[in-house]
């Protein structure tokens, strides 16, 4: 249901020496680029063995402990890189999505929050937000967030299924069809899109369309599962 297009890298830097903090850094940002989560962590340790106070090392030991399935150690990695360096961004986006992976979906919403008033115009943040206040019941404030962050990307399917979610449970189900529809036209081999729209359809009496979606949705889901 997350969206975390800032969970999957690393910050990297360029140095003119390397010191040993920078060393361990930077091959455990190449590590974590290789898929050796385990690797970059154990890196990261040692980098902040030599600079204790490095938000940037912090925040990276975070995304390898969330990749890890650390969760709670990668809330507390990004809590410090925050401590450090009170806007950074990606460490709000990504304590936000340790906060939600947690269940602590009220933490997830203000930290989303934070991040925006630091970067206004970010479609991601704008979905996550919306995702922790549709699970916090205000049904309203996640149609609009994903409102925003279709506007700022409106190719962004997952956004559209979950308005479209947003519609359905504020009994709009024409919007609902709408924005099914519309994930559909940019991803064709959604099948939870077919799913979801198949419900639409039966709500609405379009028995044979609701049946047709429901056979889409099924056989999508079984050739991914493939």
């Amino acid at each position: 249901m997350i969206r975390r297009a800032t969970a999957s890298g690393v910050n990297a830097r360029s140095y003119h020496n390397l010191s040993g903090a920078d060393a361990y850094y930077e091959r455990g940002n190449a590590r974590f680029e290789l898929g050796d989560k385990q690797g970059a962590l154990d890196d990261y340790n040692r980098a902040l063995c030599f600079r204790p106070n490095d938000a940037d090392t912090y925040y990276n030991r975070g995304n390898a402990r969330f990749e890890l399935g650390d969760k709670q150690g990668a809330l507390d990695d990004y809590t410090q890189a925050l401590a450090l360096e009170p806007s950074f961004v990606e460490a709000h986006v990504n304590r936000g999505n340790a906060h939600f992976e947690l269940g602590d979906k009220q933490g997830a919403l203000d930290d989303y929050t934070q991040a925006l008033c630091f970067r206004p115009n970010d479609a991601d943040t704008y979905y996550n937000r919306g995702n922790a206040r549709f699970e916090l019941g205000d049904k309203q404030g996640a149609f609009e967030d994903y409102t925003r962050a279709l506007a700022l990307e409106p190719s962004f399917v997952e956004a559209y299924v979950n308005r479209g979610n947003a519609y359905f449970e504020l009994g709009d189900k024409q919007g609902a069809l709408e924005d099914y529809s519309k994930a559909l036209y940019f991803r064709p081999s959604d099948s939870v899109a077919y799913y979801n729209r198949a419900s639409v359809y039966f709500e609405l009496g379009y028995g044979e369309k609701s049946v047709w979606d429901l056979k889409r949705a099924i056989s999508l889901k079984f050739h991914t599962a493939l």
